[in-house]
């Protein structure tokens, strides 16, 4: 389950960034540019209550499929959650894994957390991540970059059917991780104040600061970069409608598993590595305990080393419940 939700968190900050990557550098002058929402921000982490007022309809498609995802939004904060997680999570290229219902998904910088219910885990929020903090953080490094490698249409918009662009402006460019994208932008101004970078999933709401205007993109194309764990390969998404939005969801009454988030994931690392390497100690103390002299002769050594490993296996399985504790996985304790 790691492997399929961590992959799609990377491919979503990959979206993310490259949207984000649109900002340019100068602050802004203009009064309706730097206006800012006034609608209450949502909480920055883990369980609550969450607001948006923002709904956006829009449709995907890609190698993996095609489907339609509504997509609410909170215009402070640019957080975002979806109307139909699992189906979304499809389209984005997750695996499916039986039996896991998927009631919430929550997008926000620094962090994408799925809510549910799992056979083995039951019910909880899973944390997956800080890939969303770092495309926001990278976005700012790549605004020059990206905007300097206008390369045209690129080869996934070229490949899909996008309809009508008449009017539309195309911004296209590449980021670092090679990841092509190429945005359809309205000329106007949109009547959405924020001061976030972008809103929403690719389509959305865009702060143009080259122009000092807030841009709506109908439109956006990625050519992701061919790499093991990228499970799309292109994508496209067209915004079929915007508009105010009095959605609310509270996740409060869900467990909180932090295992999959990018501290969990790196105290597992160091967490495995160490019982690794105590399997060893236990392994080598084995070959002593079957080395000891058989019958009555051999009784205290294999009562020593019999007693030295299960201090191992004793620290082991304290550490592993301990881990579990941390991180809201059941330990069956």
């Amino acid at each position: 389950m790691r492997f399929g939700f961590r992959a799609v968190a990377g491919l979503l900050a990959r979206i993310i960034m490259a949207a984000a990557a649109l900002v340019a550098l100068a602050p802004a002058n203009a009064a309706d540019f730097g206006a800012s929402s006034r609608f209450p921000a949502n909480p920055a982490s883990g369980n609550g209550r969450y607001a948006f007022d923002l709904e956006m309809r829009v449709s995907i498609e890609s190698d993996r499929g095609s489907g339609d995802a509504t997509i609410y939004v909170n215009s402070a904060d640019g957080s975002m959650a979806v109307a139909d997680p699992h189906l979304t999570l499809w389209a984005f290229g997750a695996p499916d894994i039986p039996g896991l219902q998927v009631h919430q998904l929550i997008i926000r910088r620094g962090e994408i957390m799925a809510c549910g219910r799992h056979p083995d885990y039951g019910n909880g929020c899973m944390q997956m991540g800080g890939a969303g903090a770092g495309a926001f953080h990278m976005a700012v490094a790549d605004a020059r970059a990206f905007l300097a490698s206008d390369r045209g249409i690129d080869e996934a918009a070229a490949r899909a059917d996008l309809g009508d662009t008449s009017g539309l402006q195309p911004i296209s460019g590449q980021m670092r991780d090679g990841t092509l994208a190429t945005f359809w932008v309205e000329p106007g101004q949109s009547t959405i104040a924020t001061q976030e970078p972008f809103l929403g999933p690719g389509v959305g709401v865009l702060k143009d600061y080259r122009v000092n205007r807030n841009r709506t993109v109908r439109i956006a194309s990625f050519g992701f970069a061919e790499v093991e764990e990228m499970p799309l390969q292109w994508m496209t998404m067209r915004l079929r409608d915007l508009r105010q939005s009095t959605h609310r969801l509270d996740s409060s009454a869900y467990p909180l598993v932090t295992a999959f988030s990018t501290v969990g994931v790196s105290e597992a690392t160091d967490l495995s590595a160490w019982i690794t390497a105590q399997g060893r100690q236990v392994a080598a103390l084995q070959q002593q305990l079957d080395a000891c002299p058989r019958g009555r002769s051999g009784s205290d050594c294999r009562a020593e080393y019999r007693a030295q490993i299960k201090a191992l296996e004793d620290q082991i399985r304290a550490r592993a419940l301990g881990f579990g504790a941390r991180h809201g996985l059941p330990t069956g304790d």
